[in-house]
């Protein structure tokens, strides 16, 4: 059991303690002698869109080649189709279209109903198969010519003619370069007219996919007995970019 005098000189020595680490300032002063930090001025901006749009001219074309036939047997009308589909098939091979770039676009089997003159159904007329290849040709100034012998071979569909770039990026970049001066021009204007500058960027987001709009043509398909290739016109397709900037604006003095 410690001694009265013993507690009386600890307790004088805690006391001590305590105030020589208030006066150091190692103690926290009470929180509402707290100072709050102080807060900046909330940040002005100016949201402004742009685009930017370039010129290119396509270097690919995408083109269905189709067979149908109507026989009054179902394995009649499927050996045509795939008798003639296959013809189709070799002529592109030879034409030197790689078979990465030849994809079946379908399959499909319909049945010819016969009706009496009640409207009656009176049994089946026929079949009609139809099948079909989506292709990629690289070559544009080739694709008369494709379209011409693949008739020759059996195709008696052509359908979905489009004309595409086969790289976007370069023509992509330089659109962005347009839309961002775009978004400049508009916010130095909204800007000059507020009676403030432009000091910074905060944020830039771009809205639209610089893809190039494929541009898709109609076409007939061409006759087997034509002498001369179906003439092609790719003509010129745009690739496109929006973007949304925003701008931090200031007074001219600060």
């Amino acid at each position: 059991m410690k001694s009265p005098s013993l507690v009386r000189r600890l307790a004088a020595t805690a006391f001590v303690a305590a105030f020589a680490l208030l006066a150091l300032g190692a103690v926290p002063a009470a929180a509402q002698d707290a100072t709050p930090p102080s807060t900046s001025a909330a940040m002005r901006t100016i949201t402004v869109t742009g685009h930017g749009a370039v010129t290119v001219k396509p270097d690919v074309a995408n083109v269905t080649l189709g067979v149908t036939n109507t026989s009054k047997t179902l394995e009649a009308a499927q050996e045509d189709v795939s008798t003639r589909l296959a013809a189709v098939l070799r002529t592109l091979e030879e034409r030197g279209i790689a078979k990465d770039d030849i994809q079946t676009a379908g399959y499909n089997v319909s049945i010819q109903y016969e009706y009496d003159n009640n409207g009656n159904m009176k049994g089946i007329a026929g079949y009609t198969v139809s099948s079909g290849l989506n292709v990629t040709v690289r070559k544009i100034d080739d694709l008369g010519v494709i379209l011409d012998q693949a008739v020759t071979a059996g195709a008696n569909l052509v359908s979905n003619v489009s004309f595409d770039v086969s790289d976007p990026s370069k023509p992509a970049s330089q659109a962005r370069d347009l839309a961002v001066k775009d978004a400049r021009a508009k916010a130095d204007e909204y800007a000059k007219a507020s009676g403030t500058v432009i000091v910074g960027v905060y944020s830039i987001e771009e809205t639209s996919a610089p893809q190039p709009a494929p541009r898709t043509v109609a076409m007939a398909a061409p006759s087997a007995s034509a002498e001369k290739a179906v003439p092609v016109a790719a003509g010129t397709t745009e690739v496109d970019v929006d973007i949304t900037i925003v701008f931090e604006i200031a007074q001219p003095n600060g």
